[in-house]
């Protein structure tokens, strides 16, 4: 748990990172980021299973994006994950290439398709 806080309190005091956390009722559902990468402004969510496919990351994406005025803004997501391409595209990112990139949850390359929000 330590080294769970030592490396978001990190985060929190990188000016280049907006983060915020996704509550549903309450309830710590998941997380939302903005970071930088060489330069290029990036986003990550994170959804904790229980809430997939009742609307949170749409919610969640769109609400954050009220928020974050970084454009253009680009999301990557693994070919086979549908759910979150879909919430990419319903917030307004359109596909404009492809990618390989190391998944943690994986452990392994796997190809990614880029959205990318102007």
């Amino acid at each position: 748990m330590e080294a769970y806080r030592e490396k978001y309190s990190r985060f929190l005091h990188d000016p280049t990172i907006h983060m915020h956390t996704i509550l549903v009722d309450a309830v710590l559902a998941g997380s939302i980021a903005k970071f930088e990468l060489h330069g290029n402004a990036e986003i990550t969510y994170w959804l904790d299973r229980s809430f997939w496919g009742r609307g949170v990351a749409t919610a969640a994406l769109r609400s954050f994006l009220q928020l974050e005025p970084a454009c253009p803004l680009t999301g990557r997501v693994a070919f086979d994950n549908f759910g979150s391409q879909k919430v990419l595209t319903n917030c307004g990112f359109h596909k404009v290439g492809t990618d390989t990139g190391f998944a943690s949850a994986r452990q392994a390359e796997i190809e990614e398709f880029i959205y990318q929000l102007t």
